[in-house]
């Protein structure tokens, strides 16, 4: 649907399963879900800019000019110790210094310059990206609950959740804690499910498989069901 607001032309469109959407980089977009339910939306932004040659002349510049180079004025609001003087450059001088420096790294500016520093400053991106990844790949993570897990009740956990209704009930015969914990009514059928048999997360009954993962996930950080795991040698493990 397109509709004008304040003399620009919108465009108002419904996208359905498997759709995909691009949106140029700095287009002002909102998206909004029907009928209260849920979704999950990823934005993945490609950093085309580094691949500009003004971006890339720009970056050589400042990566020959420190603040060495170039003296800063000292604001008239910050204190300074008395018997220091600071040699702060008039304007004429500092541009003056501006000149001489700006003009030195041209001297020395060429393509194969430029494309030699952007090499290197893409080693040394994909050099960080690389050690972040198998630093990463070293965590030990939390168990996640998946299609393939089953999962429980704890040991001596009762639910109370009534058909449709919007707050499920974990109680401990133990010590008779309790926790009320809101939910969506469509979520209400995949609470009363659960008992303290161990059951395979994708026989649950939930229309939307997203909210099912996210619904048990929460009641396993929440500590009333138990999951149960398969690891490479196909062990069962629990969590």
């Amino acid at each position: 649907m397109l509709k004008e607001l304040e003399g620009k032309v919108l465009m108002e469109f419904t996208m359905e399963r498997h759709d995909v959407l691009y949106i140029p980089r700095g287009f002002l977009h909102e998206a909004a879900t029907g009928n209260n339910e849920s979704s999950l939306h990823v934005t993945i932004t490609i950093p085309t800019s580094d691949y500009c040659w003004g971006v890339q002349v720009l970056k050589h510049m400042v990566s020959h000019l420190s603040t060495e180079d170039l003296p800063i004025r000292v604001a008239p609001a910050i204190h300074v110790p008395s018997g220091l003087s600071p040699q702060v450059p008039d304007d004429a001088q500092l541009v003056a210094l501006l000149q001489e420096k700006v003009g030195s790294w041209l001297s020395g500016l060429s393509v194969d310059g430029l494309l030699d520093a952007f090499d290197r400053r893409m080693a040394r991106t994909n050099e960080g990206q690389t050690k972040t990844f198998g630093k990463s790949m070293e965590l030990r993570l939390r168990p996640f609950v998946a299609e393939v897990s089953r999962i429980r009740l704890m040991h001596g956990i009762i639910c109370m959740c009534e058909p449709g209704g919007d707050v499920a009930v974990f109680q401990r015969a133990a010590d008779r804690q309790r926790l009320e914990m809101p939910i969506r009514s469509t979520a209400s059928e995949l609470v009363r499910s659960l008992t303290s048999k161990p059951q395979r997360v994708a026989d649950l009954p939930c229309s939307d498989a997203f909210e099912r993962i996210c619904v048990l996930q929460l009641l396993h950080q929440q500590g009333v069901v138990q999951l149960f795991l398969a690891d490479a040698d196909e062990k069962t493990i629990m969590s």
